[in-house]
């Protein structure tokens, strides 16, 4: 029987973040200045956009080496596993995962919620173990497999940490946010420990 582990991802989450705040801040400030950029109504928003999926690859594939490295200070970013195939699948799995979820939510909001848990790491397992938009569906959906609610509580855990980040001068919003992203790593590592059905990566 499958378990999410909340308080152990948690505690993990935050390890990653201060182990790597700064290479991690970075990534936040450029995402910052992309969303600046292309909401000024520039011709070359198409650009940003490109650039944007490109740098959130880029940042899963690196959040999946700090975890997978225990959470420690992560020594440059090495040779990531990434290439336009696989940025491009990534992109593909994200964009069905997302109309398959908003379908869920036209019809009677219900389905769309339960679908973002089942199908939630999808895109990431599309990235990380270059699976075809099927394959990353129904392994999504194997991981998530009794441990939906799970999912629902670790997003209330979520809420809180980020409501805390607030009252911490606003500023701790960053890190705040940087350990739930950590933290659901961990959940996706921890829960293809416990799964029956193996793993590729």
């Amino acid at each position: 029987m499958k378990q999410l582990n909340i308080s152990q991802a948690i505690q993990e989450g935050w390890k990653g973040t201060k182990a790597n705040f700064w290479m991690l801040a970075g990534f936040m400030a450029l995402f910052f200045v992309l969303g600046w950029l292309e909401s000024m109504g520039t011709a070359a928003r198409l650009v940003f956009n490109v650039v944007s999926w490109i740098l959130t690859a880029v940042l899963m594939m690196v959040s999946l080496r700090i975890v997978r490295g225990g959470n420690r200070h992560l020594d440059g970013l090495g040779d990531l596993p990434l290439g336009p195939g696989k940025i491009l699948q990534y992109f593909v799995v994200n964009l069905v995962t997302g109309l398959i979820v908003i379908g869920g939510l036209l019809l009677l909001v219900v389905p769309g919620i339960y679908w973002a848990l089942k199908y939630q790491y999808a895109p990431l397992l599309a990235l990380d173990q270059d699976l075809s938009v099927g394959e990353a569906l129904k392994r999504s959906a194997e991981l998530t497999d009794g441990v939906k609610w799970g999912f629902v509580t670790f997003l209330i855990y979520a809420i809180g940490i980020g409501l805390l980040g607030l009252l911490a001068l606003v500023v701790g919003v960053i890190p705040a946010g940087l350990t739930v992203h950590l933290a659901w790593i961990w959940l996706f590592e921890d829960l293809k420990r416990q799964d029956p059905a193996g793993s590729r990566g």
